[in-house]
């Protein structure tokens, strides 16, 4: 920005110095926005992938006993651990 010279003068604008930073900061918001929208994706699988298996659970009764819990629990813990894990390591705590 630019002073007046005189009190006749008006304040100047100088665009190429601030519309760069503006680009600038809606492209990194928008990638941002990406992530944020991938991570939604992997949690919304994983909030699926966990109401199944309560829906399971609920509807058949089972306790830890049950050959049938124990089967589900084969069938969806290690695909959990898998999406817990790569949540985690987009997160960077590996």
């Amino acid at each position: 920005m630019d002073k007046p010279q005189n009190e006749t003068d008006l304040y100047k604008l100088r665009y190429a110095e601030f519309v760069v930073p503006l680009v600038k900061a809606v492209q990194d918001q928008q990638k941002m926005i990406e992530e944020l929208q991938k991570e939604n994706a992997q949690l919304k699988t994983m909030k699926a992938d966990i109401d199944m298996l309560k829906a399971a659970l609920v509807k058949r009764k089972l306790n830890t006993s049950n050959l049938k819990y124990k089967l589900i629990l084969f069938v969806f813990v290690p695909h959990l651990t898998k999406v817990i894990w790569q949540f985690l390591q987009q997160l960077n705590f590996n």
